[in-house]
């Protein structure tokens, strides 16, 4: 348990690997999966179509990739939902743009092995809540599978939401400020 400022968490609780976490893991082992041969044009091709869905993240472009990017019974985890089904995760990445006057995602590292890849990036965005001048930088890595269509079946996002989010609601926004800066 962590105590802050008579604030309770059970940090135990924060990162805990849910049930469809672990069956959407083992559903998708690349050992069961064939997985992309290394360096082939089908795996260069899943990735392009990858970073073309995220490097202009936009309504009309997330329509446009989305249900070509990831498999009918793709599973994704991020820092706010977990969905499982391409037909639960289209409508959560198209709401997902809405907030953004402008989002990039700049991938600055894929790195793979044995079928599990590893995407690190920075996204850019400005909310159309914020000035049109005022960019924020949020650093984040996706872990994902594909099948031998080069469809997305599996995909974990890492990033702090507190980094653009959390850290903007006044007195939640405060609080995280003060314990990142150590108190």
């Amino acid at each position: 348990m962590v105590t802050s400022m008579g604030c309770k968490t059970a940090t135990d609780k924060i990162t805990e690997p849910s049930a469809a976490y672990r069956a959407a893991l083992a559903a998708t082992a690349p050992g069961d999966n064939p997985p992309l041969i290394p360096g082939s044009q089908e795996e260069r091709a899943a990735l392009a179509r990858v970073m073309a869905m995220f490097e202009t993240f936009s309504t009309s472009n997330v329509t446009d990739h989305v249900r070509i990017v990831y498999a009918t019974d793709a599973y994704l985890r991020d820092g706010f939902k977990e969905l499982h089904g391409v037909e639960a995760i289209a409508p959560y990445m198209i709401r997902s743009t809405e907030p953004h006057r402008r989002c990039t995602f700049q991938f600055e590292d894929v790195t793979s092995k044995h079928g599990e890849y590893y995407l690190r990036w920075i996204m850019v965005v400005n909310l159309k809540r914020d000035r049109p001048e005022r960019v924020e930088q949020v650093v984040g890595m996706s872990h994902m599978r594909f099948n031998a269509a080069g469809q997305v079946i599996f995909q974990q996002d890492y990033w702090d939401p507190s980094d653009v989010l959390y850290s903007r609601i006044p007195v939640a926004g405060w609080m995280i400020n003060k314990v990142k800066a150590g108190l």
